[in-house]
């Protein structure tokens, strides 16, 4: 794509980018949200202290290693589960997102909720427990970071 697509101007409201509104969303739905991967924006609005910004202590790793860095973060604040979603998802709703989160609290799996769309499945809209955090972490030192495979 030649750019970061996080950058890219948000679908529905030009003046917003892409991860401001995934950022938006998201926070109406879960808590703290975390954005992993890239430092706070000089113009993110100081109001939007409900998004934490994380450095990937495991970088070029791609979403998994993203994945990896935020349960280690989790594990550390006793917290069970984290939603994944990709910033560069321009049809992201609401209802989507109140999907997901409902869905994993009714369907608790040992290691998460990976949604299906068709035959195909979307680990970068999904629900991971702690409880994958090893699974993760032997895949990533064999060189695998592929989260599809790991579903």
């Amino acid at each position: 794509m030649g750019r970061d697509k996080a950058n890219l101007p948000s679908l529905d409201d030009a003046d917003t980018t892409i991860l401001r509104r995934t950022v938006a969303l998201a926070s109406a739905i879960f808590h703290p949200i975390y954005v992993v991967g890239r430092t706070r924006p000089d113009d993110w609005p100081a109001s939007k202290s409900d998004a934490v910004f994380l450095s990937d202590n495991t970088p070029d790793l791609g979403p998994m290693g993203g994945l990896a860095t935020t349960l280690r973060v989790l594990e550390a604040q006793d917290t069970d589960a984290v939603a994944l979603i990709a910033c560069d998802m321009p049809l992201l709703t609401t209802e989507s997102l109140q999907w997901l989160n409902r869905t994993a609290q009714e369907m608790p799996a040992q290691h998460g909720l990976v949604a299906r769309n068709g035959e195909q499945i979307e680990p970068l809209f999904a629900v991971y427990r702690g409880t994958c955090l090893p699974l993760l972490n032997e895949q990533l030192a064999r060189g695998r970071r592929s989260l599809q495979k790991l579903v």
